[in-house]
């Protein structure tokens, strides 16, 4: 027997809580939960970066899974003129379904150009009505049966957005 979306996603957020109260080293605990995600949704990239608001800086890393999962390095880099600057404006998502089309920001352009993404999402963590950091989750041109493509992925974004903000919160 199959299960739904909502006993899916419980599940997945039952999960990610019983990660994060295992350990409090934070890789660990992303490396982890960025593997559930993937399970669920089909991303090809799942990244956390942690901003430092008073230098202007961002770093992190990600999990991209292809043929096997690999760790990336997301170096100490500027916030001036990225998409996590962006974010952390507009405390909202940033919704990039096409980055063949239209590349603003850096991110955009090395996201293209690296593994030839195709669309992604920037999700604020929002602490203390701060951003402290952003979950992204990225997809590859090629289309995989049954997986949760950025279109679908993008629609769940924004309806979780628009609960949250009618609820005084992002």
């Amino acid at each position: 027997m199959s299960c739904g979306p909502r006993s899916q996603r419980y599940r997945l957020l039952a999960n990610l809580g019983r990660l994060i109260n295992d350990s409090l080293d934070v890789r660990q605990v992303f490396g982890r939960a960025a593997e559930e995600v993937h399970q669920l949704l089909g991303c090809d990239r799942v990244s956390l970066v942690l901003v430092e608001p008073q230098d202007r800086t961002r770093r992190g890393f990600a999990v991209e899974f292809g043929d096997r999962a690999r760790e990336v390095e997301i170096p100490v880099q500027t916030l001036a003129d990225s998409a996590a600057e962006w974010v952390l404006a507009n405390r909202q998502a940033r919704i990039a379904r096409h980055l063949d089309q239209a590349r603003p920001f850096a991110e955009d352009r090395k996201l293209h150009a690296r593994g030839a993404y195709r669309a992604y999402v920037y999700l604020p963590l929002v602490c203390r009505d701060g951003v402290v950091g952003i979950w992204g989750l990225a997809t590859q041109p090629r289309r995989r049966a049954g997986r949760l493509g950025p279109g679908a992925l993008a629609r769940a974004v924004e309806r979780a957005g628009n609960r949250s903000r009618q609820c005084g919160r992002v």
